[in-house]
């Protein structure tokens, strides 16, 4: 790119390209290469270095070898009204002896600041400014502070207990991991963004506590032995034979087999003398039943319910088991639901009673199919009569019953008249 600036005194300009590699913008107002149809991009900067006679300029810029320019006009200005020297305050205290400029501190005696508070000598604003950036492209204090003499001042929050502290303002108290919406879960302190567990708790947002006394089981096995304690709760695995286990301290498996199968020839024994068990095998139950009128409503018990082959009847029953000492408590109800017994006579006669009531009703129907046929025959018949047309000859073979004969010489009548 070329331009005429340098025929504009006090005016100066800065190129910066991102040319056909298209990722940063570099120092160069030159690229190479180029083809038709490629796309490059210029930043330009204009800065009026210093005041001059002329104020108005007119810059050209446009691509070396094409007839074709970029115009800008540039008006510089100089004179500002608070400049004057009827409206600068001299000596302000507001700027630590320096001048009051356009409401701008001028500073003197090697003084440097917004408001020429620090004395480093030989040092500007701006580079005191750099001081407070954490890296050059963090903002000053971290936005959350202000750059005092090149130390930064963090700024106070509304809520007394929460703090913002670090060289760059860098670190607070109330931005650190939380847990039930409480900060470090009450349990540490926030510490430039990471909680500091107290003793006994750990994780992120020291919401577990070290002890597994959370886990453990009533049989004294953690997480009832089928689980592991992660951040004091029980995290259940499946067993080896495919069950799997829930529950606070994994104490829940739905698929494993239940012991009422392994209890019921002991309850069928006791309460009712039935099952496969005789009276020496009965004794040895490791369990007495205790019979009831209903069975209670219990935790952590199961309920088992089967069919007694000896009457049909159906018992129900209720156990409680303790891992820890291997006892059980069996709690059975006294009474079995029986279905009510079969009404053989009413079968009985029901089964006639239907065998003749389909009889009659298909006598009825037979009977009901043969009218209805021998009246469609009859109407078949007239229809037949009335269309009917009978010849009128007589039968050739038939012969009347008298026959007269003339005697051709018999001539009586006629001479009795002579």
């Amino acid at each position: 790119m070329v331009d005429n600036a340098n025929a504009s005194d006090g005016l100066k300009i800065t190129y910066r390209s991102m040319c056909l590699d298209g990722t940063t913008l570099k120092d160069t107002n030159v690229c190479e290469g180029i083809r038709v149809g490629d796309e490059v991009q210029f930043e330009v900067t204009l800065e009026a270095t210093h005041c001059v006679e002329k104020r108005d300029f007119v810059i050209r810029i446009g691509p070396s070898g094409l007839d074709e320019t970029l115009i800008v006009n540039v008006k510089v200005l100089c004179d500002c009204e608070c400049e004057q020297e009827d409206r600068i305050v001299e000596n302000s205290e507001d700027c630590h002896g320096g001048d009051m400029v356009c409401g701008v501190c001028r500073c003197k005696d090697g003084n440097v600041g917004r408001y020429c508070e620090c004395n480093r000598p030989g040092m500007s604003t701006a580079a005191l400014n750099e001081k407070c950036k954490r890296t050059n492209e963090s903002a000053i204090c971290e936005g959350r502070g202000v750059c005092n003499c090149g130390r930064c001042e963090c700024n106070p929050r509304q809520n007394p207990e929460e703090q913002i502290s670090g060289e760059f303002c860098e670190c607070d108290n109330f931005n650190c991991p939380r847990h039930d919406r409480k900060i470090c879960a009450e349990h540490g302190e926030c510490n430039c963004g990471q909680c500091i567990c107290a003793p006994g708790w750990t994780g992120r947002a020291c919401e577990c506590p070290i002890s597994q006394d959370s886990c453990m089981s009533a049989n004294g096995k953690i997480c009832n032995g089928k689980g592991e304690c992660i951040c004091g709760r029980c995290r259940c695995f499946d067993g080896p034979d495919g069950n799997r286990y829930s529950g606070a301290k994994c104490e829940i498996c739905p698929t494993c087999p239940t012991k009422c199968i392994e209890y019921k020839p002991c309850v069928m024994c006791q309460q009712w003398g039935t099952g496969p068990y005789d009276e020496e095998r009965c004794e040895e139950c490791p369990f007495k039943v205790i019979p009831v009128e209903e069975l209670p409503v219990l935790n952590d018990t199961t309920a088992c319910q089967f069919v007694d082959p000896a009457d049909d009847c159906t018992f129900y029953y209720l156990y409680y088991y303790d891992e820890a000492t291997d006892n059980a408590t069996v709690w059975v109800r006294e009474h079995k639901d029986c279905p009510p017994p079969v009404p053989v006579l009413a079968i009985v006669l029901g089964v006639i009673a239907g065998i003749v009531i389909l009889g009659i009703i298909l006598l009825l129907v037979w009977k009901l199919l043969t009218v209805l046929h021998d009246r469609a025959e009859y109407a078949k018949f007239n229809n037949e009569r009335l269309m009917a047309k009978w010849d009128t000859n007589e039968n050739p073979i038939y012969k009347q019953a008298t026959t007269t004969f003339r005697n051709p010489v018999y001539v009586g009548n006629k001479n009795k008249g002579l």
